[in-house]
């Protein structure tokens, strides 16, 4: 595993499968605290988004991890990754850099034109975000900003961001 061999070439002995060991743990700690759910709508020059954000009730404020899709946009994929940190001891929001510039989730692979549709709107928003570094940025800041006036967020500065193929 890679945290592994960073730490065993940093000299600190970790023994095999720890850090697996460590996820199913946090896992199993809050399985049994109330899982939460809740769209989070943003608008960032004059565009409309919605999130999702995800915590563990009476967990208190904790560490927040934005959750950043793939090329495709925001899916059950995304809002299953964020449902899962949270259970880890995390809150975490699954962010939508995109907006209305991709088809409705509900309909977009329904039929194969809705996905070649779907697609094609998908790449072109990427792209669009790819070359605007200061768009990408402050979508991000602003998704950054709203995690942290989540009541289940710690303010305090604690926050990190995982991605898949576009946020990665």
């Amino acid at each position: 595993d890679c945290h592994g061999r960073t730490a065993q070439r940093a000299g600190i002995p970790v023994p095999r499968g720890a850090f697996e060991r460590l996820e199913v743990a946090r896992a199993e700690a809050n399985a049994d605290a109330t899982l939460r759910h809740a769209d989070v709508p943003l608008c960032y020059e004059g565009r409309d988004f919605v999130g999702h954000m995800c915590w563990c009730e009476g967990a208190g404020p904790r560490p927040l991890v934005l959750v950043v899709h793939n090329y495709a946009g925001l899916k059950r994929f995304d809002k299953e990754q964020a449902a899962f940190l949270a259970r880890c001891g995390f809150a975490a929001l699954a962010v939508d850099m995109y907006g209305a510039d991709t088809s409705d989730p509900a309909t977009r692979i329904k039929t194969p034109e809705n996905a070649r549709t779907h697609f094609r709107m998908a790449f072109g928003a990427m792209n669009n975000l790819l070359r605007d570094h200061v768009l990408f940025r402050g979508l991000l800041r602003a998704w950054l900003a709203a995690g942290r006036a989540h009541p289940s967020a710690d303010i305090a500065g604690r926050a990190a961001a995982i991605g898949y193929c576009f946020g990665g």
